[in-house]
């Protein structure tokens, strides 16, 4: 008699983990971030298309890009592949670097003028 073996592996039990683990977390994220986007869109000075396009174009690229990393981490050592990222990454986040001095000089201007009207005050 040939008996068959119906164990369930270890495997998908992790895999179904991970899955809900990380949807719900992106899920939060995604419906959590939508709260700041009026508030965001309003400091930058942009109109909200343009926030959420900023944002959509990213889901997308991602989307796109993941297959072809995992395919990179099977083939290659982690180390290495984040090694190279570490060296590449400020060459191509230029334009969130520009973003990052825009706000930062916004914010000490708008702390400037803050410290300004505290002085009128005293």
């Amino acid at each position: 008699m040939n008996e068959k073996k119906t164990s369930f592996h270890y495997a998908w039990v992790m895999l179904i983990s991970i899955s809900l683990i990380l949807g719900l977390a992106k899920g939060a994220i995604t419906n959590g971030s939508s709260l700041f986007l009026t508030p965001v869109s309003t400091e930058l000075g942009i109109g909200m298309g343009n926030l959420t396009l900023y944002l959509s174009v990213g889901a997308i690229m991602t989307l796109i890009v993941l297959p072809f990393a995992g395919k990179l981490f099977e083939k290659y050592d982690v180390r290495l592949l984040l090694t190279i990222a570490i060296i590449l990454y400020p060459f191509f986040s230029r334009s969130r670097k520009n973003e990052m001095k825009l706000c930062l000089r916004k914010m000490l201007t708008e702390t400037k003028k803050i410290r300004q009207k505290k002085t009128f005050m005293i």
